[in-house]
């Protein structure tokens, strides 16, 4: 199955969780050089938080698993280069068994002056570099990577083609 991404809009994303971006700032009123919007986004996480770092390098555009966290919402904010976030609603967030649908999947593209919010449970991949290589944090509740993390192929092993 082939996957064309979309644009990074709060609207399009909605169903997954929430967007951050750069672009939404205004001028603070009185203070000349500095733009600030307060509350762009707000999300809960019950406890401590981390927060990580992950460089992915380009290798092939093909999807072959997802991974879901059932209990804390993950923020990525790039730090160096854009890249595509596939992602996929998932029917029962706590459920272990469950796989990915390919047919559930959809794409956006993320500028490096964007972040995102995925909600609890959403299936996502490691993101798709544009360039040779993304980094970015990765922010969530403490130790989820341990203790909150669910990789699975997708249904009749299935692949998804992520067209650029």
């Amino acid at each position: 199955m082939d996957i064309k991404p979309k644009k990074l809009m709060a609207n399009f994303f909605a169903k997954f969780g929430k967007v951050v971006d750069a672009n939404l700032l205004k001028q603070t009123d009185g203070m000349g050089n500095i733009k600030f919007q307060p509350t762009i986004v707000s999300f809960y996480i019950d406890g401590e938080i981390e927060i990580g770092l992950c460089q992915v390098k380009k290798d092939s555009n093909t999807l072959k698993f997802m991974e879901k966290h059932a209990r804390t919402p993950e923020l990525i904010v790039p730090i160096k280069g854009s890249f595509i976030l596939p992602v996929a609603l998932s029917h029962n967030p706590l459920d272990v068994t469950e796989s990915p649908s390919a047919a559930d999947v959809e794409a956006f593209f993320v500028r490096s002056n964007q972040a995102l919010v995925m909600n609890n449970g959403v299936w996502h991949s490691a993101p798709f570099p544009i360039g040779k290589e993304t980094t970015f944090f990765v922010i969530f509740k403490k130790d989820t990577s341990k203790n909150d993390v669910i990789f699975k192929n997708f249904k009749n092993n299935e692949m998804v083609k992520i067209v650029i």
